[in-house]
């Protein structure tokens, strides 16, 4: 892929943990550039698309690409995170 200013790694991803009804509970992504909310307004967008979502509800929020060795145990240590936060022995 080509390197742009939404991803300077030149790399397009999507790693996504999904509950038994088919719903993302966890994901990190570089589809579209995380748009956060706070108390309901929207700050401005990231230029840079790199994002995860920590739980069901999660909007984005931006991720430091470091390399896909990084990016891969980051994304199972928040799906860890949110199975023990779920009572779920990871």
């Amino acid at each position: 892929m080509k390197v742009t200013g939404a991803r300077p790694h030149g790399l397009k991803y999507s790693f996504t943990f999904h509950g038994p009804d088919n719903a993302r509970l966890v994901g990190h992504d570089n589809s579209h550039t995380p748009q956060a909310t706070r108390k309901g307004v929207k700050r401005s967008r990231a230029t840079v698309s790199d994002h995860r979502h920590r739980h069901p509800r999660d909007k984005g929020q931006s991720y430091a690409y470091r390399g896909a060795v990084p990016l891969i145990t980051d994304f199972f240590a928040d799906v860890d995170r949110y199975l023990v936060h779920a009572g779920i022995k990871p």
